[in-house]
């Protein structure tokens, strides 16, 4: 026979509170513990166990519609995104400024005024050079007295004055310094007769004689990194760095 106590309608409204606690308790525990679906699934059994009050029933439905959009919205966060292409990657960031390509003017030319995009050619990063990849520019400006701007690159000098070689490169960014350098972004610079630099962090402009060469900054062997087989195929014997 059930127990008097167990039979009134009190009680049971006591322990089915109690039952319903016990329950949200155990989903506030999934909720840091378990996956997004056990927390929905623990919700929905608080919901079944608390039949006999109604009150307490629409308070967790309630709960349940909140708890279901924050899993939605857990989910979508936690989800793997999908691989992009460059070109996709590409037009995400599509808002970022470019850099547009500029090289150097006839006016500037015929001055001497060059930049780095006037030493652009068709080559892949850590690839096999040969002569064929110069363009009719860097024929033009070959042997020619130069004005080239740039950087330092610090790991070619072991000086802080009387600095007779260097590289210069395009900038003082990692693309230069580290792996996306590209063999037309650096130019080797020997000072000739008594003159000499300074390190400097700033840009400087070297000033000299504009050399196409593919023989003196060979890798040994003839292989670098990947197939390349130079470290720099351009050369300026420098009169001034300033």
């Amino acid at each position: 026979m059930a127990s008097p106590l167990l039979s009134s309608r009190p009680a049971r409204l006591i322990i089915t509170a109690v039952t319903s606690s016990l329950a949200l308790l155990a989903a506030f525990i999934l909720w840091n513990l378990a996956p997004a679906d056990a927390l929905e699934n623990a919700l929905e059994n608080a919901v079944r166990q608390d039949e006999d009050s109604t009150p307490k029933r629409a308070d967790l439905s309630e709960t349940i519609t909140q708890g279901k959009a924050q899993v939605a919205k857990r989910d979508q966060a936690t989800r793997p995104q999908s691989a992009l292409s460059p070109r996709d990657r590409f037009a995400q960031n599509s808002d970022k400024p470019t850099v547009e390509f500029r090289p150097s003017s006839e006016a500037q030319l015929a001055k001497g005024e060059i930049n780095f995009d006037d030493l652009k050619f068709d080559i892949e990063k850590d690839s096999a050079f040969n002569s064929s990849m110069w363009t009719k520019r860097l024929k033009r400006i070959n042997d020619k007295n130069v004005k080239l701007r740039g950087y330092m690159l610090p790991s070619s000098i072991f000086q802080s004055s009387g600095i007779k070689q260097f590289v210069l490169v395009r900038d003082n960014q990692e693309c230069c310094f580290g792996p996306g350098a590209l063999l037309f972004d650096c130019v080797f610079v020997e000072m000739t007769g008594d003159a000499t630099a300074k390190f400097t962090t700033r840009p400087v402009t070297v000033e000299g004689t504009f050399l196409l060469d593919d023989e003196k900054y060979r890798y040994p062997e003839g292989t670098g990194p990947g197939t390349a087989t130079h470290m720099a195929v351009f050369r300026i014997e420098a009169s001034s760095v300033k």
